[in-house]
């Protein structure tokens, strides 16, 4: 058993696993004592791993082990692999990229074993790395399992305008999100089966940027205030475009939003849909913010 990934110990060397196309290879039931249960890499040099993991683990990032760059590339399908620390697919302390170019991406199943809980992906830095979530040629890329960070990071999720997805449907704390040119859902509705009260704990300490493309919300909360006062509160804010630009489109659907954005007109909003909700008067401060509150049409209480 190798300290430093099971399978596969990279030290500043380039690697590629798979074709773009390809995720042939499977890494199963490796482990480490420590970090990387089937793969540690570290340093600058181009990774490239598209390949299945699949009941891999470790201390800490019970499928992959990231450290020391920004040019790691990963895709494929990641399930039911462990951590007894943090980060049952991926832990991370750089910069990296999640990618789905005409394929799947799928990470599910994915725990720390050490409480049980749901855990794709952990970023360990004081640094603000990115998790750059590219989808293009009709990808898509689903997380089943919470996203966390020891402290704020970003996720970048980009794409091509071809039909592509970006789909999440578990927790995704502490981070700021940016949405370019593709179709995102953020899904809370599994988390809340049952309950009668929907609260912000799925999304804690994290806002989101939609700059265009499409934000599909289903039984989350989104909050935006002009002056943040708390930890926990949650920014939303929809960038109007240039002239000509493509106009970001929000639908909602058993969501409570307080939708801001600046702009010289209200008029300027369109395309967005709600279901399943009240949608409130659109109105402006001295600063043209524009707002629209929108609340439950059915019985749940929102905190």
């Amino acid at each position: 058993v190798n300290q430093l990934g099971g399978a596969i110990y990279n030290d500043n060397a380039s690697l590629i696993i798979g074709g773009e196309a390809n995720d042939n290879t499977t890494f199963s039931a490796n482990m480490s004592p420590d970090k990387g249960g089937a793969i540690y890499t570290a340093g600058d040099k181009e990774v490239y791993i598209n390949a299945t993991f699949r009941g891999n683990a470790a201390v800490q990032g019970g499928a992959i082990y990231i450290t020391g760059g920004n040019n790691v590339t990963v895709a494929g399908t990641f399930d039911s692999n462990t951590s007894s620390d943090n980060g049952g697919a991926i832990y991370s302390d750089s910069s990296f990229k999640v990618a789905a170019n005409g394929m799947n991406t799928l990470f599910t199943n994915n725990k720390n074993s050490a409480d049980d809980t749901s855990s794709a992906i952990y970023m360990n830095s004081s640094n603000f790395p990115i998790i750059t979530m590219e989808a293009t040629n009709r990808g898509r890329i689903t997380f089943r399992d919470a996203i966390n960070g020891s402290a704020k990071y970003k996720i970048a999720i980009i794409g091509d305008d071809t039909d592509s997805h970006v789909e999440f449907y578990n927790n995704i704390l502490n981070a700021d999100i940016t949405i370019d040119n593709v179709s995102t859902d953020i899904n809370f509705e599994s988390l809340f089966a049952g309950a009668t009260e929907i609260t912000n704990e799925p999304f804690l300490n994290s806002t989101i940027t939609l700059n265009s493309g499409t934000l599909n919300a289903n039984t989350m909360i989104l909050e935006h205030y002009t002056i943040t006062d708390a930890d926990d509160s949650i920014n939303f804010n929809v960038t109007v475009p240039d002239e000509g630009g493509s106009i970001p489109v929000l639908n909602l659907r058993k969501s409570f939003v307080n939708l801001s954005k600046v702009a010289e007109n209200p008029e300027d909003m369109v395309g967005n849909h709600a279901d399943d909700v009240y949608m409130g008067k659109l109105i402006s401060d001295a600063g043209n913010n524009y707002a629209i509150d929108v609340l439950f049409s059915t019985d749940y209480d929102i905190n």
